[in-house]
């Protein structure tokens, strides 16, 4: 029995760590890796709006407006939303009249895309094999929108003299899980409740829909005429599930150094 060596190499490169081992004079080589990638992404910028005006219509204070066509910022107390009666369970809001930097900005999340895929590679002059799973999770700018997919991919060959066979598997599952396009009264897109939010809202505070003893649930939300975003994200989802098998067989017969006949299916 032939006398094996055997090494290992640990490597850290750019999210890598690949584990190798030898068997001696057959040049037979097996590796295990791990790939690993995390990316981020962030909203770089929204549109530019004046910051002069805040909420109402044609240079009068409104307080239930999503435009920015009041009178002009004074820094002083007032008024959003509807006026709430005696007893009721929260005050009437009252916000300074100013404008807030990066409101609209403010309401997207910090985007997160992890990737990580674990493989095992194999073979020897003759034959190869290679076997991954793969696993794939993004968290959105929006908040709540979530996708997910694992994959498993095998592929092997085999060389018979002048022919070689190649088969490939490729399985996956995703799951995906955003926010809906058409939301509201006038189906509208998210997009567009973000931005008819007047400049002194501070909108990210908006985000406790569901606690009727909030800002942000339907009735008490300051917006007479589009609905709370947070609320559109909570109650306006499209959900998609998918799985997918596919695969491959070649055959390439090489007849001299310049020609070869390859079939698949």
């Amino acid at each position: 029995m032939p006398l094996l060596r055997h090494y290992m190499d640990h490597r850290l490169s750019n999210g890598a760590i690949i584990v190798e081992t030898k068997a001696g004079n057959n040049r037979e080589a097996f590796t295990v890796g791990l790939n690993s990638v995390t990316t981020f992404e962030t909203v770089a910028y929204m549109p530019e709006f004046q910051s002069e005006y805040g909420i109402g219509w044609a240079g009068a204070y409104d307080n239930i407006e999503n435009t920015n066509w009041g009178p002009r910022f004074d820094g002083q107390l007032r008024q959003i939303g509807p006026t709430f009666p005696e007893g009721y369970p929260i005050d009437t809001q009252m916000v300074p009249y100013a404008p807030i930097q990066d409101n609209l900005k403010d309401f997207y999340d910090t985007g997160i895309t992890s990737q990580n895929t674990v493989y095992l590679n194999g073979g020897d002059e003759q034959s190869s094999f290679r076997l991954s799973l793969g696993d794939l999770r993004t968290k959105g700018i929006v908040p709540d929108d979530e996708y997910r997919k694992n994959s498993f991919n095998v592929s092997a060959s085999h060389k018979l003299g002048a022919l070689e066979l190649q088969a490939t598997v490729n399985y996956f599952t995703d799951k995906t899980n955003v926010v809906g396009s058409r939301i509201g009264d006038q189906d509208r897109p998210l997009y567009w409740f973000v931005l008819n939010t007047p400049a002194n809202i501070p909108l990210s505070t908006y985000r406790d829909w569901e606690n009727p003893n909030s800002y942000a649930y339907a009735d008490n939300y300051f917006n007479a005429y589009y609905q709370n975003p947070y609320w559109a994200i909570g109650t306006n989802r499209d959900n998609d599930q998918r799985n997918g098998l596919f695969g491959t067989l070649t055959a390439d017969y090489e007849i001299n150094e310049w020609l070869s006949f390859t079939g698949s299916a």
